[in-house]
């Protein structure tokens, strides 16, 4: 999983988190407890652990869970949170999720409740924020992810996960209305192409027009070179940023918060 995300930069907060999931499972919380229905056997389970010592994590006083196994790769993390979600509102399963979070982005550890035992069932990576949790085993979160020219952009990822496997369903990427920069100044000449085959010019960008991203997909490295851009004056097109790195930019002032 964490290979599907390599090209982010670690952009949820705990507390916002365990608020968003909450609505989401219908979960009550208080320090260190949870309370929800994870089987569907009309009886709530109570889950327990200590926020200080990710040690121990019980459900109804069994099935401890060795959060320290888990979290080992992120054990210098600045925390950690549980928390109930429904990923499939079609079955009769909540899940737990493990946050481990560090510099404001989650890694999520998902596990279910099954006759007494808890095992884990799936895993997301550098997670800023859970937007929703839908049918058909979908779940869209918010990340960011850094786009070459530009900078670093927030976007909304839709995840299947379903028998414990994650599956990125995502194929184009588009900015959403959190980028604090939507509109950018060029500080060079950019060929627009028609395609992101590079073979039909449909104009350029000069220095200082301003255009905005409207979307944009990973090239054969993995890394979000093919931008889909419109300018003030109307062009729209693809342009190629692979010759441009992380010290190299084709905008002024480009977004590197998250």
């Amino acid at each position: 999983m964490k290979d599907l995300l390599k090209n982010s930069i670690k952009g949820l907060v705990c507390a916002l988190v365990l608020a968003l999931v909450s609505g989401i499972g219908a979960v009550t919380a208080s320090a260190g407890t949870l309370s929800a229905d994870l089987d569907g056997d009309g009886e709530k389970e109570q889950i327990v652990w200590d926020e200080d010592d990710p040690d121990t994590i019980t459900v109804n006083n069994t099935g401890v869970l060795n959060a320290v196994d888990v979290l080992s790769s992120d054990f210098d993390a600045e925390g950690f949170g549980v928390s109930v979600i429904d990923i499939c509102k079609k079955d009769k399963y909540k899940e737990i999720s493990i946050n481990s979070y560090l510099s404001g982005s989650f890694d999520c550890y998902i596990f279910r409740y099954d006759n007494g035992k808890i095992t884990k069932y799936a895993e997301l990576s550098d997670v800023d924020e859970f937007i929703t949790v839908k049918t058909k085993n979908r779940i869209k979160i918010r990340t960011y992810l850094f786009v070459h020219g530009i900078g670093n952009i927030r976007v909304d990822e839709v995840y299947k996960v379903k028998n414990g496997k994650v599956t990125l369903k995502t194929k184009t990427y588009k900015p959403n209305g959190e980028n604090e920069t939507k509109t950018f100044k060029s500080k060079k000449e950019m060929i627009i192409f028609k395609s992101n085959n590079w073979t039909k010019v449909a104009g350029t960008v000069k220095p200082g027009e301003k255009f905005t991203l409207v979307k944009f997909v990973s090239d054969k490295n993995g890394e979000y070179t093919n931008l889909y851009i419109k300018t003030e004056s109307g062009k729209k097109g693809w342009i190629n940023t692979s010759e441009y790195d992380y010290a190299n930019f084709m905008i002024e002032n480009p977004p590197l918060w998250g």
